[in-house]
């Protein structure tokens, strides 16, 4: 799924805020893409997908990236 324009409160905004969360979640704890991908169970496809908002995650894989990283996910 391609990213769109976001819409006031609807699911692209918050799309648009975690993934900027996990990326300088991911940089500040010193990983990179494909260590992240490896903790989460994810491919560094999508990791790269989902930090540059190429494509919306699904909730199982939202939740796996931000458990690796041991940051809060609200839906």
């Amino acid at each position: 799924m391609v990213m769109t324009e976001t819409t006031e409160d609807g699911p692209e905004e918050w799309v648009r805020e975690w993934a900027l969360n996990v990326k300088r979640e991911r940089m500040s704890q010193g990983l990179k893409q494909d260590e992240l991908a490896e903790m989460s169970g994810v491919s560094k496809d999508t990791v790269s997908r989902y930090e540059s908002m190429q494509r919306m995650p699904s909730l199982c894989k939202a939740m796996a990236i931000s458990d690796a990283l041991g940051i809060a996910i609200e839906w």
